[in-house]
Parts: structure tokens; C-alpha cells; sequence
């Protein structure tokens, strides 16, 4: 606690000093003050705990000296010393809360029972002090993440934020999502709070739901969030991503904010090369149909049958812009991807019988793309399978393009194929593709496809065991009159016939 002795008398303020033990009492004297004025610009300046004054000197009298320093905010204590034992001087000093009114020559003891008093009541309210600060700050940073959380205030809280919109201060939403262990989060929690209080700013410093959040005062400092994010992150050897809130205008609005940053959040599964995300920028012309899986499914298989890692690459992309759209939501994206990817393994299985073998169990594939970080990871993974699928496939796949397209339809021919996705997929003029293949297999496109199906339907109706609504189906016709139109004009017979002269 520090002290300052302000009275003209050279040899009173020296035999002050020397007479009291003040190292004893937890006191520390840190000047002197020559005469009044002097004395009033000391205590304003040094703004001791406890100030020994004269009441008679030059310039400025003790009592004015004190009355201007309460008018200035001054809080400490005051010993008054005098040699005159004035009732109007008594009764003033009273009024200016003086601690204590002694008369010279000073009674050692009478000096120290005071001293000791004094320094008592310093105590004590230095004590209620850091008790109401720490009150006042634990109501604040409770009101802050009901305010944050959307729920309703108690009357303590309600009182409290009362006072605190009177400050009309904005408000930024920050949260950081850390990668770590819960002992780990609460050193980074309390990482955040220091460096906050480092460089001066305001807010508060919330976790919930294993994550960070910050409700940072008036303006937002970027560049002290990333240099804050670089630092913890090299100092824990972890990671985190962070997601901002635009301003909030006031208290009443934080849920907003926090719910705005909740949902940035989520971009930074679909952007990992950004850490912070403020206002993230969305594609918002898109084809649909990547949020499917069978369609999906059935392009990607195409592309593996076809040896494509180009277009394999520039689709996985396109589907990578998809996600970035937000047209679906996060959840979402693992089931599509895994969904998509068990359907490339039936195809596998239904096409390539022999090597269905070669592929993860369902189940592998499933585990592998929900325990990915981010959607990098995912579209590393999907490529990475798809071009083991390929390398596997192209050991049985011809070498010239027309060769290409012949085995794929004869792998392909219970799909919808029209010339036009073959000249797409294998990188054809469609008009140009119908005459080469023509002279290729000396057939049109629609014929080879209507003979190879009708051939394949021929040795189903022997095998027996199924009925003729099943072969058309599984043989590429959806429609019963068209297969049975077809059937007869390449055999010449109804199927049921066919079939009944196979069975004699």
C-alpha cells in the first residue's frame, strides 16, 4: 500500500517518515509533497492508498487540497495533522471523510493506532472490491452466453444487461473449432483470454459445446485472429478453424450472430484451405443431379469402364463445386459419396462378376469416407479408389476406341444407352461417331443394340427360370409390348414361343 506525506515543514515530513515503521504495516512511502498545489498534482498523479496532510501550508490549505481531490475521484484515505484543534476544521474534515484528525506535536502511538486502523479498512475494501469485480464479471460472462445461447436471463441478469446496452457497443461472433483433448481446449481457452487482454481488446471468451467461442467488442481485428490461430496453433501443435459473424448491432441480437458463425462453421469442411471464414462465396449454378447417388454412380462407373482419368478428375471436381454450393448439407455429403461409391461396387460386381473380389467389403468404404476430415479428403479418397477400379479394369479393356465402345455396350447393353452419351463419354461427334461405328460392325447403333439384347434375351428364355416380363427388363426394356415387338422381328417368333420350342 503506498503512501504519500504532504506537509511545508521539511523536519515534519522527515521525522513522519522515520518515526513509524511502515514496511511493518504493509505501507510504502512513495513521496513527498512541498506545500498544497504540490500536494494536490501528487495525489492525482501517484494516487496513493493513504495521505498524511497538513492543513495549514502555502498556496493551497489540507482541506482544499482533499475537497479538490474528491472532486477529481480520489477514493484513498486521509490522516490530517494540524496544530490546531478547530471544531470548524474537525467538522469539515468529517465531512470530506477524513480518516483521522491528529494534533501536533504527532502522538507516536496515537499515529500507529490509526495507521494500523487504516490500513484495516484498506484492506477490507480492497477485499469487497475484487469480490465485486469477480461478482460483476462472472454475471457478465453468464449473461454474455445466455445472450449467445438464446435463453432467457434471470432478474439478477436482467438487471446487469440493463447497464451493459447502455454501453452501445457491437459485437462480433467468433467461433474456433480445435482439434485437441479436452485439457488441451481449456490451455487454448484460457490462451485466447490472455492474448485478448495483451492486446487490449474487449469480449469475452465463452466455451461451448467443445468449442470456442469469442464475443469480441467494436471492431474486428483480422489479422491479430490470425496471428492469435498461427500462435496456438504452433505452440499446442494442433488445428483450428475459425468462422466470424458479421457485426452484430447489439446484445439483444448475439444468438444471430452466434447462429450465423454456427453455420460458416460448416464451410470450412468444404473450403479446409481456409482457416477463418468471414463471408464465404458459393457457386450457385450447379447440376442437381450430383446430389444423387445412383446417377452419380452410373457416370463414375462409366468413366472407370471407359479409362478416363481425365474426365474422372473433371467430374470429381464438378461434384467437389456441388458441395461448395450448400445445396446439401454436410451430413448429406458423406451419405451421397458413400452411396454412390456401393453403388460403383454393385455395378463392378453386376458387370465384372470376376472381379468383385477386388473391391472393399461396403461396409470399409462406408467407415473410410465418414471418418474423412474434410471434403478434400473425400474427393481423394473417391479418386483413389476409382482409379484402382480402372487400373483393374484396363487389363481386360481393348486398345483402339472403336474396340473401347464395342465392349463397353456389350458390358453396358441392359442400360439406357443412346448414341449421343456414348459420343460424350468416349469424346465423339455423335453424328461422326454413328458412321464409324457403322462401318466398323457394318450395323447402326440402334440395330447392334436390339440384336445384342435380343441375343442375350434368347439364352435367359432357355435357362427357364424366369419369366418373360423379367428377361425384358434385365435385358434393357422397360416395356413389354416394344421387347415383344422387337423379339419377333429379329426372330420372327413371340418370345413365349421361343421359349416353349426351347422346352420340346
Amino acid at each position: 500500500m503506498k503512501v504519500l506525506i504532504i506537509d511545508d515543514e521539511p523536519n515534519l515530513r522527515a521525522g513522519v517518515k522515520v518515526i513509524i515503521p511502515w514496511q511493518d504495516y504493509d505501507f510504502e512511502i512513495i513521496g513527498e509533497g512541498i506545500d498544497g498545489v504540490d500536494g494536490l498534482n501528487k495525489i492525482m498523479t501517484l494516487m496513493p492508498d493513504l495521505v498524511l496532510i497538513d492543513i495549514r501550508m502555502p498556496g493551497l490549505s489540507g482541506l482544499e487540497v482533499i475537497e479538490k481531490a474528491r472532486n477529481k475521484g480520489y477514493q484513498g484515505k486521509f490522516i490530517i495533522t494540524t496544530g490546531y484543534s478547530d471544531f470548524e476544521y474537525a467538522k469539515k474534515a468529517i465531512h470530506l471523510g477524513v480518516s483521522t484528525y491528529i494534533l501536533k506535536p504527532i502522538d507516536e502511538d496515537e499515529l500507529l493506532n490509526s495507521i494500523e486502523d487504516i490500513r484495516g479498512q484498506i484492506i477490507e475494501e480492497k477485499e469487497k472490491e475484487e469480490k465485486l469485480e469477480i461478482s460483476n464479471e462472472y454475471i457478465e460472462k453468464h449473461t454474455i452466453r445466455k445472450l449467445v445461447l438464446g435463453e432467457v436471463l434471470n432478474l439478477y441478469e436482467q438487471k446487469h444487461y440493463r447497464q451493459m446496452i447502455k454501453e452501445e457497443k457491437q459485437y462480433y461472433i467468433v467461433i474456433a473449432q480445435v482439434e485437441g483433448e479436452e485439457k488441451q481446449l481449456e490451455a487454448i481457452l484460457h490462451t485466447f483470454k490472455s492474448s485478448l487482454l495483451e492486446q487490449g481488446r474487449g469480449g469475452i471468451v465463452l466455451k461451448i459445446n467443445e468449442q470456442i467461442v469469442l464475443a469480441m467488442e467494436e471492431s474486428l481485428d483480422y489479422k491479430l485472429l490470425v496471428k492469435l490461430q498461427e500462435r496456438i496453433e504452433q505452440k499446442y501443435s494442433t488445428t483450428i478453424k475459425m468462422a466470424i459473424s458479421s457485426c452484430v448491432s447489439d446484445l439483444s441480437k448475439l444468438n444471430q450472430g452466434y447462429v450465423q458463425a454456427k453455420e460458416r462453421l460448416h464451410y470450412t469442411f468444404l473450403f479446409p484451405e481456409l482457416k477463418i471464414i468471414e463471408r464465404p462465396t458459393v457457386q450457385t449454378q450447379v447440376d442437381l443431379r450430383y446430389g444423387d447417388a445412383n446417377w452419380l454412380g452410373q457416370e463414375l462407373f462409366a468413366l472407370v469402364q471407359v479409362n478416363d482419368e481425365t474426365k474422372i478428375e473433371e467430374e470429381l471436381q464438378t461434384l467437389k463445386c456441388f458441395f461448395r454450393s450448400g445445396c446439401i448439407n454436410n451430413e448429406k455429403i458423406f451419405s451421397v459419396c458413400s452411396n454412390t461409391f456401393l453403388n460403383i461396387k454393385q455395378s463392378v460386381a453386376d458387370t465384372y462378376s470376376d472381379l468383385k473380389d477386388e473391391l472393399p467389403l461396403g461396409e470399409v468404404i462406408i467407415e473410410r469416407i465418414y471418418s474423412c476430415k474434410d471434403i478434400d479428403d473425400i474427393i481423394r479418397y473417391m479418386k483413389g479408389e476409382l482409379l484402382k477400379i480402372l487400373q483393374v479394369l484396363k487389363i481386360n479393356t481393348p486398345e483402339s476406341t472403336m474396340q473401347k465402345i464395342v465392349y463397353y455396350i456389350g458390358n453396358n447393353y441392359q442400360r439406357d444407352l443412346k448414341l449421343e452419351y456414348l459420343a460424350t463419354l468416349f469424346n465423339y461427334n455423335s453424328a461422326y461417331l454413328g458412321k464409324s461405328f457403322k462401318n466398323y460392325t457394318g450395323k447402326s447403333f440402334n440395330v447392334y443394340l436390339d440384336q445384342l439384347r435380343i441375343n442375350k434375351a434368347k439364352e435367359l428364355l432357355l435357362k427357364g427360370d424366369m419369366r418373360v416380363y423379367e428377361i425384358a427388363q434385365i435385358v434393357g426394356y422397360k416395356h413389354m409390348d416394344y421387347f415383344y415387338s422387337k423379339f419377333k422381328k429379329y426372330v420372327g417368333i413371340s418370345p413365349l414361343e421361343y421359349k416353349k420350342r426351347g422346352e420340346e
